[in-house]
C-alpha cells in the first residue's frame, strides 16, 4: 500500500533536493532516480504517519468517551486537532526530535541509496538550516560512521 504522494518540481529552496510535508513528497526535477533520496523522504512521511495515527487513536475515542465533559472534551478536541500537525510542530520546535528525525532519514538514505561516498550525510546534518549545531565527529557518530 502506497502511503505517500510524490511530485517533482524545481520550486524548492536551493539547499534542498526534496522535502516531505504530511504525506506529500516533493523532489527536485532530475532526482527521479535517486532511490536514497526518495527513501529519506519516505522516512519522514512514516514519522508523520506514526504520530498522526497515535494521536488520532487517542483523540477520537477520547472525544466519544468525554463527550460533554467540560474539561476533557476540549482536551480531546485539542489532541485530535493537533494530530496532523504534531510531527511538523515537534520538528520545528524541538531540536532533539528534529535531530532524531534527520538522523533516521539519512541512515535510511545511506542504507538504500547505493552511493559511492556517504560523507554527504555528515555534511547535510551539519547544514545550518537544520539548526542542529553538530560537529563533523558528532554527525558521523550519530550516523554510525565512527
Amino acid at each position: 500500500m502506497k502511503y505517500y504522494i510524490t511530485r517533482y518540481t524545481d520550486k524548492l529552496p536551493s539547499w534542498q533536493a526534496g522535502n516531505a510535508r504530511l504525506f506529500l513528497i516533493t523532489l527536485r526535477k532530475g532526482k527521479e532516480h535517486d532511490i536514497g533520496l526518495l527513501e529519506h523522504e519516505k522516512c519522514h512521511v512514516r514519522q508523520w504517519w506514526a504520530l498522526f495515527l497515535l494521536m488520532s487513536l487517542i483523540g477520537w475515542p477520547a472525544l466519544y468517551f468525554f463527550n460533554g465533559d467540560p474539561v476533557m472534551m476540549p482536551v480531546s478536541i485539542a489532541i485530535t486537532g493537533l494530530a496532523p500537525a504534531l510531527h511538523a510542530l515537534l520538528y520545528l520546535l524541538v531540536r532533539p526530535y528534529r535531530q532524531w528525525s534527520e538522523v533516521q532519514a539519512y541512515k535510511t538514505q545511506v542504507a538504500k541509496g547505493n552511493y559511492r561516498d556517504n560523507s554527504f550525510a555528515v555534511r547535510a546534518l551539519m547544514n545550518p538550516k537544520y539548526k542542529l549545531n553538530l560537529t563533523e565527529s558528532e554527525a558521523s557518530k550519530l550516523l554510525g560512521f565512527w
